[in-house]
């Protein structure tokens, strides 16, 4: 009778879970909410499914997992952006990113991925170029004194254990890390601009001129 009880309430717990998960994805697709919020709710519901054993059940964590384009490789310029399901699929992932900008020394933001919950983003601040991956709380960047060139091709890599950062293909910095995305980041790609939670703090628009930035999945 108590292995009946206990399954009995572990099943309405699925089903309370079920509604709350249906009627976040409504608030999120109507633009209720946004898509920080919807992350941070979903780090705080998987935390809680997991000690109450029911994570499994219509989770939205299996489908975060599941999130992002079957492309490996993405073109983008200035001004341009993708929605979270359309953007690169970074979990657990190597991807570079190449930025050839011009009207340098600049700041801002080149490119982002994500929010404040989960991502990566490309930037430039107080004339440093930096580049950031972010998991939740963890914040990994690799950061470089910004070159004398006006113009600049600047290649920045997550492999495994590093962050990687190249300007015209010469390496300017490395750091040792643990710099994998967890999960898909809810918020997609903005190029020159981000217009939601920011994976690090970069503050505005990119101030130069974006040539394109280019994006590999390995």
């Amino acid at each position: 009778d108590d292995v009946i009880e206990k399954e009995m309430k572990q099943f309405e717990t699925q089903q309370k879970t079920a509604l709350a998960v249906e009627v976040v994805n409504k608030m999120l697709a109507e633009k209720k909410i946004s898509g920080e919020n919807a992350a941070k709710m979903i780090a705080e519901y998987d935390a809680w499914a997991e000690r109450a054993g029911v994570l499994p059940f219509n989770s939205w964590k299996k489908d975060s997992e599941k999130s992002g384009s079957k492309k490996t490789s993405f073109i983008f310029k200035e001004g341009d952006s993708l929605p979270g399901e359309e953007s690169p699929a970074v979990t657990k992932r190597v991807f570079e990113v190449t930025a050839k900008v011009s009207g340098l020394p600049a700041n801002g933001v080149i490119a982002s991925q994500g929010g404040s919950a989960l991502g990566w983003s490309l930037f430039i601040r107080e004339g440093n170029i930096h580049f950031a991956t972010r998991n939740q709380k963890t914040i990994n960047v690799v950061s470089a004194p910004l070159p004398d060139k006006a113009s600049q091709e600047f290649h920045a890599k997550v492999i495994k254990g590093k962050l990687l950062l190249r300007s015209d293909k010469k390496r300017i910095a490395a750091v040792e890390c643990s710099p994998f995305l967890n999960g898909h980041p809810i918020d997609g790609v903005a190029i020159g601009h981000d217009m939601g939670g920011t994976v690090a703090d970069y503050g505005d628009a990119f101030t130069g001129k974006i040539e394109s930035v280019q994006v590999e999945l390995k």
